[in-house]
């Protein structure tokens, strides 16, 4: 990763600041692109979800780019991913409807703590 990576065109303006910003932690996507080879080479395998944020069918183009509205990537090691359902399309195209990731998320724990908790999460194209 001596060079960043190159794309080939341009993004689409629903993508604002993706390059700078690729996970909404400031990471921008080179960065992300390298820590996911890393993973990778440690583990076998690494995964990418890359979702944009549910705004309802009301709000206008201008409004997402006000409020920055833009898609994002969460990493995931080879171990955190539980499984997954494909199916296969018409055509013949194979598509992932279905995957099921472990993470840890916090929880309220007395007044002013937290601790982590182990969760599956399970997203379901569509829904």
């Amino acid at each position: 990763f001596s060079r960043p990576a190159t794309l080939d065109g341009e993004l689409p303006a629903s993508f604002g600041n993706f390059l700078k910003d690729a996970d909404h932690c400031g990471s921008t996507f080179n960065q992300l692109l390298e820590k996911s080879f890393r993973k990778a080479v440690q583990m076998g395998a690494s995964y990418a979800l890359v979702d944009y944020p549910s705004v309802g069918t009301d709000m206008s183009a201008a409004e997402e780019r006000r409020m920055n509205v833009q898609p994002y990537v969460t990493l995931y090691r080879a171990d955190q991913v539980i499984g997954g359902r494909l199916t296969r399309l018409g055509n013949g195209e194979e598509r992932i409807t279905q995957i099921r990731l472990q993470e840890m998320i916090e929880l309220p724990d007395g007044e002013y703590g937290v601790r982590e908790h182990k969760a599956i999460r399970v997203i379901t194209a569509g829904r």
